[in-house]
């Protein structure tokens, strides 16, 4: 899985480097060539959509990605620009269509692997959106496919007397069946899907299952919360009175089920837009972690499925819940705990043994922590010398909700 740092709010596209520079102080070592932070939207309709008139803030995001370049932030993934949801004017299609080759070629020359392309929208029928976009996607995927990039579909919301509402691609078959298309037009896999957590946030979708429908053709996942009047906010910033506003536990659900493994996007626009830069040196680091914590959840499973022997350490409520929702299909060997007192105890099926017990295994068995503690435990079991794979359980998002059951602790 590949992590990048949106631009949204962090650079200025007058003087990008300190904000690069930011993002590379953090720890993250990649971000999003966006053509909207150059050509923004607002810009373009209050000043008309002339393709040279925008030739010099063009000519600015080249010199941007030679500054990346330059400090060693790799630009793996690019996005086009869009219209303003609310525009009515279709006569921009056309100079939207210009700027899109721009940034499949620039992009192409930039190194970039893949280029997230906004749908053409403004003032079409549901029933049209196919038709306009049909031949759009297919030049754009055709150039693309030449310099070596997948082209990325992505959802979008759309205004609705001031209200933003789902739009197109939305519906996660209507996307998947463009998708499909699309590659069999052009005869392999040149398309996939960017899944834009800000176009589904306020829309109430079941984000799990827009992801069970896409499958493999989700290709990269913007991640981002949101807080009041649709701020765009850091994961887990955009609490509000009765919890979490974003639905994380079914976008974590929904991306361990199809071993999700390409790229993680991270927007937090509106809260680095409120951050002085004298903080930012303090507060990147913390983006990273934030970033760091979604890739331990979303591979949470891994371990599972990758070893066939398991053992949990901890005898607590977090060894129940593994029990509970992986011990049928992922039976450990014994749980261990730094308790005296429980050993030798049966404790939901398992047999509860001293951490010296964990001598005895073969190199190839996996101890899964189950306890809060992970460093202290981490540490105590690499200072007895042992050579098995450690890894890390956590309950917090549990791939579904846990049924209390009875354990027959006498078997």
């Amino acid at each position: 899985m590949r992590v990048l740092c949106s631009p949204k709010g962090l650079m200025d596209f007058m003087s990008p480097k300190q904000g690069v520079t930011d993002i590379l102080r953090s720890g993250m070592d990649a971000s999003v060539i966006d053509f909207s932070l150059f050509c923004d939207p607002f810009i373009m309709e209050r000043y008309g959509w002339d393709l040279d008139r925008m030739q010099k803030r063009i000519e600015m995001l080249e010199k941007m990605i030679a500054i990346c370049k330059e400090k060693g932030l790799s630009l793996p993934l690019a996005q086009t620009t869009y219209l303003r949801p609310d525009t009515k004017r279709q006569r921009g299609f056309n100079f939207l269509r210009g700027l899109a080759e721009q940034a499949v070629r620039i992009s192409g020359e930039a190194g970039a692997e893949a280029i997230i392309v906004y749908p053409l929208t403004a003032g079409v029928s549901r029933d049209e959106l196919w038709r306009t976009n049909r031949d759009y996607y297919l030049t754009l995927g055709r150039q693309a496919r030449e310099r070596g990039m997948m082209t990325l579909l992505t959802n979008v919301s759309r205004d609705v007397g001031g209200h933003n509402v789902r739009g197109a691609m939305s519906d996660p078959r209507e996307a998947a069946e463009w998708i499909d298309a699309l590659n069999e037009k052009l005869g392999e896999e040149c398309f996939g899907f960017c899944l834009r957590m800000e176009a589904v946030n306020e829309s109430g979708q079941d984000i799990q299952s827009m992801i069970s429908v896409l499958g493999q053709r989700l290709k990269a996942v913007e991640v981002s919360d949101y807080g009041a009047a649709g701020a765009v906010t850091l994961p887990f910033l955009g609490s509000g009175r009765n919890g979490l506003r974003a639905d994380w536990l079914g976008l974590l659900r929904g991306l361990r089920e199809i071993d999700f493994d390409g790229y993680l996007i991270v927007n937090l626009r509106d809260t680095a837009s409120v951050i002085s830069p004298l903080l930012r040196p303090s507060f990147m680091p913390f983006v990273k972690k934030v970033a760091d914590y979604l890739i331990w959840q979303i591979n949470l499973e891994k371990p599972l499925k990758q070893y066939k022997s398991i053992v949990l350490f901890g005898a607590g409520n977090m060894c129940q819940n593994y029990m509970l929702c992986y011990g049928k299909e992922h039976p450990p060997l014994f749980t261990c705990d730094n308790n005296k007192k429980r050993w030798g105890e049966r404790f939901c099926g398992l047999d509860v043994c001293p951490p010296d017990k964990l001598r005895e295994l073969s190199p190839d068995t996996v101890i899964l922590i189950c306890n809060i503690y992970y460093r202290e435990i981490d540490e105590q079991l690499r200072g007895m010398g042992l050579k098995n794979p450690i890894a890390y359980f956590n309950d917090e998002y549990l791939p579904r909700f846990a049924q209390r059951i009875e354990w027959d602790e006498r078997s």
